[in-house]
């Protein structure tokens, strides 16, 4: 997110759309700093993020997409107003840090909607890439733009034992919730290496990953393993 919304460039021409956290307004200190996300609601965010969308593709005009993915760490936006909001959903999810999640996911992917819908006139055929990542992995209840390819991050080693294939408590997987609402899939997954003593590749659970999402008439998927010396 530091790439996108550089503090050098961006804190002083719209100082909203970085977070409040722990009451106090977060500037980051370079744009490598992985411990905060933008404040999605902000209104400026939009704005901010459509300059570095065209920068970016005047930089680099042969690139197929954009990438506009969460931060590592947290550091979501407590803001009175976000705080305000998780407390509506927790009438809906009593649990307060699902609903945080829900609130997030909800606004990230909003905010990224309407980005993608933007470029789909002023940067046509360029794709914009979401990571459903920790707080923002709740697939959003509305359709999502058909540019925007959805990149969930889960366990395939662990698709049996999380159901990810298989009907949650409302009756879908965590697979069929995204593919449902995105046009784009793709999946990012920890192969082996570094915090494992042995290789994750689990290829029996890989094809029926990739089968249930062939089958399910997704227009395409793709694919990213990290990997990292042990």
């Amino acid at each position: 997110m530091g790439q996108v919304f550089p503090p050098e460039l961006y804190a002083t021409k719209y100082p909203d759309i970085y977070p409040i956290i722990n009451g106090k307004k977060f500037i980051p200190p370079n744009d490598r700093a992985q411990n905060w996300q933008p404040n999605f609601s902000a209104p400026d965010l939009l704005d901010a993020a459509k300059e570095s969308v065209q920068q970016y593709f005047q930089k680099y005009p042969k690139m197929t997409y954009m990438a506009i993915s969460v931060n590592e760490g947290r550091g979501y936006d407590q803001s009175p107003a976000s705080l305000a909001a998780i407390k509506e959903y927790q009438k809906k999810y009593p649990n307060p840090q699902i609903a945080a999640a829900e609130f997030y996911s909800q606004t990230y992917w909003s905010f990224m909607n309407k980005l993608g819908e933007w470029m789909q006139t002023n940067e046509p055929g360029k794709l914009l890439l979401g990571l459903a990542y920790n707080d923002v992995s709740m697939a959003p209840d509305f359709k999502l733009s058909p540019n925007i390819i959805v990149m969930t991050v889960v366990h395939i080693s662990e698709v049996k034992s999380d159901v990810i294939l298989l009907p949650h408590l409302v009756g879908a997987s965590t697979l069929s919730d995204w593919l449902k609402v995105s046009h784009h899939y793709g999946q990012h997954e920890w192969l082996e290496g570094m915090g494992f003593l042995i290789p994750r590749s689990y290829t029996h659970y890989y094809s029926r990953f990739v089968k249930a999402v062939k089958a399910s008439g997704a227009q395409d998927m793709y694919q990213a393993l990290e990997c990292d010396p042990n």
